[in-house]
C-alpha cells in the first residue's frame, strides 16, 4: 500500500469519527435548559433569557418557568428602558391589538422580576406592561414584579405593571412600584383589562395615577369584563373618572376581593372597590381605603361609584368619602344604582361641601327608589339618612340581632351559611372568608429582652374551644409571632379536659426550655400569652400576631404605636437587641417656661455600663448638658441622680436599666417654645444616640 492511500485511509477515518461527534453534541441551548413541552418547560434563569423569550415570538404558545430571581434595572450594564411591553408588545399604534399574544404558559415558581422601567416617551404606543397580551389559553402564575415604572406615552391604552390586556389566567401573581397613566384609558396596577380572562389570588401595591382626562384606573385592574376572585390592592389611586380602589370599571363577576387603596379623583364614577359597574356581580367584597374628590364630583361611593344595573351582595365599607362643593349622589356604600344591593352596610363617614345633593350615609340615589335595597344598614352618625338603608347606632352596629336576613357562622339563612363573623361588642360584622377569628386592641409588653407577653381581646366562643378539645386533628392553640424581616417564632399549647375548665382556658408550663402561658376567657373575649427565654433578637414592628383555635385563625398586626400600650416604644428598644433610645410625645412635658421632663425608652447592648463611673451628656436642641462622673447612685442596675448643678441649670436623672427606661428633668433648657420638634441625644460609655423630641 502506497503512503498516499494510508493517508487518504486516515482522512477517511477521522472524517467518521468526526461526523460520528458531531452527531452526539448537543444542539445550542437557547434558554437555561429545557425543551419547551409541558413536562419539560424552557428554563429562565437571567436577562439574557427573558429577552431571548421576548424577541422569538415562534415561543410564544410553548411552556416556561423561572429558576431564578430576574433583575432588570436600566442601571445595569446590558439592561435597558423599555419603550413597548417587554414579551408580546403591540406592532402599531392603533387602539387595537396587532401583535403576536402570548399564549403559551409562563409559571414564575415564586421568582420576582426586580426593576421593570417601561417609558413609552411620548410615543403614542400601547399594551404597555411586561406583557403585552396574554391570548385564549395562555396562562402567567406564581411570579412577583417589584419596583416597577411603567410610564405613559401620548392617549396611550392598557397599561399596567404584569399584563396590559389578558384573555387568559392570572394566578398567584403580584406588583409592586408605580404605573403613571396620564391621558391613558384602563391603567391598572397588575392588569390593564382583564378582557375574558380569569384573575384569582393575585395583588398590588402599585401607585396608579393618570391625569384629569384619565379613564378606567383600578389598584389592580383598569377594567374587568371577565372574573376577579380572591384578590386585593393597597397602592393609592389617582386620577380623573372611572376610578377604584380595586378596578376602574367592571361588567362582570368580583367576589372575595377587598381593597385598601387611597383613591383620589378629579371627577366622576369613584368608588373605594370599582369606579363603575355595568350589570355586574360583585359579592363579599369590602374596601376601607379613604376618598377624596374634587368639586362637582357626582357618583361617588365608598364601594361603588355607580352601578348600572348591577348585584352588590354580602359587601360593606368603611373608609371616609370626602368630596367639595356642589358634588351630586355621594354615599357611603354607593352613590347611585339601578341595580340591587343585599345585605351589605357602610360605617364610611360622608363628608360633603356647599351645594352639595343627593348624600346618604349607604346609598347617594337610586333610579329605582328603594326596590332592590334590601336588608341594608349603615352607621347614623356617618351620613345623611335619606331613606336608603337602615341608620344603626354604633352599639347597635356591633349586635348579630340588629342584622336580620343575613348570614353568619353557625346559622344557616336562605339555605347558605358562614358568609358574615362578628364579633358582638366589639366590632361590626366582618367577611368570614377574611378572617373567622377576630383579634383587636392588642398589646405587646416586654420586660427583659428574652421575654414578651400579648394581651388583647379575641373572638373565640366556647364552641370553638370545645371542637379543638374533641378534634382528634385540630386540639390544641397556636401562637406565631413574626415579622417581616424574622421567621415566625411559633408556640403551641394543648386543648384537653386539663387546660379547658368551666368555660376558660389556661394553660401553663415549659417546653424546650421555654416557658410559657395563655389564657382566654370566652365571656370578657380577654386573652393573654406570656413566654420568657426566647430569642426574640431579629423582632421589629410592625408585628403580625397569628391565633389558631382549631381549624379558626386570627390575624392581627400591631404598629409601634400600639407596643407598651400608652407608652409607646419599638419592639426592637424593648428586646435590647441594640443601642437605641425613643421619646414619644406623650412621654414629654413642660413644668414651667424653662423646665422639661423627657422620659422614653433605650436599650445598650453593652450589659456591663456602670452608670456610675461614667458622664452622662445630654443634648437638647442647641444645647448640651454633662452629668459628671460620680453623680449616679446604682442598687439593682437602677441609677438615680437628683438636682445636680450642670453648666447653666440643675437636672435629676434615672435610668432603670432592667426595664430599659429613663426620665430626665432638666432645668433653665433654652427650649421656651410651646410647641415643636427638637434634636435630642444621650451620651455614655460607647452609648451614643441621637433622636427627636416633640413637645404636643
Amino acid at each position: 500500500m502506497s503512503k498516499h492511500q494510508v493517508c487518504k485511509g486516515i482522512s477517511n477515518l477521522i472524517s467518521i469519527i468526526l461526523i460520528i461527534a458531531a452527531g452526539s453534541i448537543p444542539a445550542f441551548a437557547k434558554y437555561s435548559g429545557g425543551t419547551g413541552e409541558p413536562n419539560d418547560p424552557y428554563q429562565i434563569a437571567s436577562v439574557s433569557d427573558l429577552l431571548t423569550l421576548a424577541e422569538d415570538v415562534n415561543d410564544y404558545n410553548k411552556c416556561f418557568i423561572m429558576t431564578s430571581d430576574i433583575d432588570l434595572d436600566p442601571c445595569l450594564p446590558g439592561n435597558q428602558i423599555f419603550s413597548t411591553a417587554v414579551i408580546a408588545p403591540d406592532s402599531n399604534l392603533s387602539m387595537e391589538y396587532d401583535g403576536i399574544a402570548f399564549s403559551g404558559v409562563f409559571d414564575g415558581k415564586e421568582h420576582k422580576i426586580f426593576n421593570l422601567t417601561i417609558d413609552a416617551n411620548g410615543t403614542e404606543n400601547d399594551f404597555l406592561a411586561m406583557f403585552g397580551y396574554i391570548g385564549i389559553g395562555g396562562e402567567v402564575k406564581n411570579m412577583g414584579l417589584e419596583n416597577i415604572s411603567v410610564t405613559y406615552g401620548t392617549l396611550a391604552n392598557k397599561i399596567a405593571g404584569l399584563v396590559a390586556c389578558s384573555d387568559g389566567n392570572i394566578s398567584n401573581c403580584y406588583s409592586t412600584g408605580a404605573v403613571d397613566g396620564n391621558q391613558a384609558d384602563c391603567v391598572g396596577g397588575l392588569v390593564g383589562l382583564n378582557n375574558t380572562g380569569i384573575m384569582s389570588n393575585c395583588h398590588s401595591f402599585v401607585i396608579v395615577s393618570g391625569g384629569e382626562h384619565t379613564g378606567d384606573l383600578g389598584g389592580l385592574a383598569g377594567f374587568n369584563k371577565s372574573s376577579i376572585t380572591n384578590c386585593f390592592s393597597t397602592g393609592a389611586v389617582t386620577g380623573g373618572y372611572f376610578i377604584g380602589g380595586l378596578t376602574g370599571g367592571n361588567d362582570s363577576n368580583i367576589h372575595n376581593c377587598h381593597s385598601t387603596s387611597a383613591v383620589v379623583g378629579e371627577s366622576d364614577y369613584v368608588g373605594g372597590l370599582v369606579g363603575i359597574d355595568f350589570n355586574g356581580t360583585i359579592t363579599n367584597c369590602y374596601s376601607t381605603g379613604s376618598i377624596n374628590i374634587g368639586n362637582r364630583a357626582s357618583d361617588v361611593g365608598g364601594l361603588v361609584g355607580d352601578s348600572w344595573n348591577g348585584t352588590i351582595r354580602n359587601c360593606y365599607s368603611t373608609g371616609t368619602v370626602i368630596t367639595k362643593n356642589n358634588s351630586n349622589r355621594i354615599g357611603g356604600l354607593m352613590g347611585r344604582t339601578s341595580g340591587s344591593i343585599t345585605n351589605c352596610y357602610s360605617t364610611s363617614h360622608v363628608i360633603f361641601g356647599e351645594g352639595s345633593t343627593g348624600i346618604g350615609g349607604l346609598v347617594g340615589a337610586s333610579w329605582h327608589g328603594i326596590n332592590g335595597i334590601n336588608d341594608n344598614y349603615f352607621l347614623d352618625v356617618a351620613g345623611p339618612d335619606n331613606g336608603y338603608g337602615t341608620p344603626l347606632t354604633d352599639s347597635r352596629m356591633k349586635k348579630q340581632t340588629s342584622f336580620a336576613g343575613w348570614d353568619f357562622i353557625n346559622e344557616t339563612v336562605n339555605g347558605t351559611n358562614d358568609v358574615w363573623i362578628i364579633f358582638e361588642g366589639f366590632d361590626y360584622p366582618k367577611l368570614a372568608w377574611t378572617s373567622p377569628l377576630s383579634i383587636s386592641r392588642c398589646v405587646i409588653r416586654s420586660a427583659s429582652t428574652d421575654s414578651i407577653s400579648i394581651s388583647g381581646l379575641m373572638s373565640a366562643t366556647a364552641d370553638d374551644f370545645n371542637d379543638a378539645n374533641n378534634s382528634t386533628d385540630a386540639n390544641f392553640v397556636e401562637i406565631a409571632i413574626s415579622s417581616e424581616n424574622m421567621t415566625s417564632c411559633v408556640f403551641t399549647v394543648p386543648v384537653d379536659r386539663r387546660t379547658w375548665k368551666n368555660d376558660k382556658f389556661v394553660y401553663s408550663g415549659a417546653e424546650d426550655g421555654i416557658k410559657k402561658l395563655f389564657r382566654y376567657n370566652p365571656r370578657s373575649h380577654k386573652f393573654n400569652f406570656w413566654a420568657k427565654k426566647l430569642d426574640l433578637s431579629g423582632l421589629e414592628c410592625p408585628l403580625t400576631i397569628d391565633i389558631n383555635v382549631g381549624d379558626y385563625t386570627g390575624t392581627v398586626e400591631v404598629e409601634e404605636t400600639k407596643v407598651n400600650g400608652t407608652r409607646p416604644m419599638p419592639i426592637k428598644l424593648l428586646m435590647g437587641v441594640e443601642d437605641a433610645i425613643r421619646v414619644d410625645r406623650t412621654c414629654l412635658r413642660r413644668f414651667s417656661t424653662d423646665w422639661l421632663s423627657v422620659r422614653g425608652g433605650f436599650t445598650v447592648e453593652d450589659t456591663d455600663v456602670n452608670l456610675a463611673n461614667v458622664p452622662l451628656s445630654i443634648t437638647l436642641d442647641s444645647q448640651t448638658f454633662t452629668i459628671p462622673e460620680g453623680s449616679f447612685r446604682a442598687g439593682n442596675n437602677i441609677f438615680r441622680c437628683s438636682n445636680v448643678i450642670i453648666e447653666g441649670g440643675i437636672a435629676s436623672a434615672r435610668f432603670n436599666f432592667n426595664k430599659g427606661t429613663f426620665r430626665l428633668i432638666i432645668k433653665n433648657s433654652d427650649i421656651t417654645a410651646e410647641s415643636g420638634t427638637f434634636d435630642f441625644g444621650m451620651e455614655f460609655d460607647t452609648f451614643n444616640e441621637n433622636t427627636q423630641i416633640t413637645l404636643p
